[in-house]
């Protein structure tokens, strides 16, 4: 057998060679064989990437101190990564990474000073990580602030995230969520 389709490169008999129908097709099968094999042992090694999903309940946040959220809620997490008992407030990453850090607050009305989320890793303020929100337009409006980074991460790095505002008293957060993902190896 001297040809080969394209691109699997499964054999094939030529015109010019000698009919030998059991040797041929054992040729194509154990081809065939070895590719679905190949295919097999890689679809196996596909893992899904690591995702960490969280929401907190209200918590009051005092004015203009930076606040660590507390997450009550695991939404998703296939990596293992956050364990609300022992770290409430962070989410440790279990493999290394370019990962995306995102997180959201709302905030309970109050039309006075500005919103903020902090994204942290290993307790360090992340330079893109800060998102402040500004001033509610009105007294009744909820506010929100949202940051979201993304970051080369390292196993048992730590992400933590903060809330925090300037309205000149201590108000609530109507919630908050955060994602940790992977995007590549």
């Amino acid at each position: 057998m001297t040809g080969f389709t394209v691109p699997l490169g499964f054999p094939y008999p030529q015109a010019t060679d000698p009919a030998d129908a059991p040797a041929q097709i054992q040729a194509l099968a154990e081809a065939v064989d070895t590719a679905m094999t190949t295919t097999e042992t890689q679809l196996a090694n596909i893992t899904d990437p690591p995702i960490a999903w969280i929401g907190a309940a209200p918590q009051s946040i005092p004015n203009a101190v930076g606040t660590p959220i507390i997450w009550t809620v695991e939404f998703f997490d296939n990596a293992d990564m956050v364990d609300l008992v022992a770290t409430s407030t962070e989410v440790v990453i279990r493999s290394a990474g370019l990962y995306v850090l995102s997180c959201e607050a709302s905030f309970e009305p109050n039309g006075t000073g500005g919103r903020q989320v902090e994204i942290l890793v290993n307790g360090v303020l992340v330079p893109q990580g800060l998102q402040d929100s500004g001033a509610p337009t009105t007294l009744n409006s909820g506010w929100s602030a949202a940051a979201t980074v993304m970051r080369v991460m390292a196993v048992n790095d730590r992400v933590s995230f903060r809330a925090g505002h300037t309205a000149g008293i201590t108000i609530i957060t109507n919630g908050c969520e955060a994602q940790v993902f992977r995007v590549s190896a």
